[in-house]
């Protein structure tokens, strides 16, 4: 389906999707679920969360409560130009 990316795999009888716009798709994806003949119990439209991002970008969960080992890794501060 046009605007739907990386459908993951069924987890259990739920089914996530990601686009660049839900609010749109949302009625289109329930559509073509029906012609599918997968009956559709409910649909959520949420928004990715700041961890869901941190995952998508570098592959990883972000562990806020990882032991400390004293050293700081991958910090980048940047300035805007004024």
């Amino acid at each position: 389906m046009s605007g739907v990316m990386n459908p993951g795999p069924p987890s259990g009888r739920e089914l996530e999707i990601a686009t660049t716009n839900g609010a749109a798709l949302i009625a289109q994806v329930a559509v073509a679920l029906d012609g599918c003949g997968v009956p559709v119990r409910s649909l959520t439209l949420r928004t990715p969360t700041l961890d869901d991002v941190f995952l998508h970008v570098t592959g990883s969960h972000f562990a806020a409560d990882a032991p400390s080992t004293g050293t700081t890794t991958g910090t980048t501060t940047q300035e805007a130009d004024s």
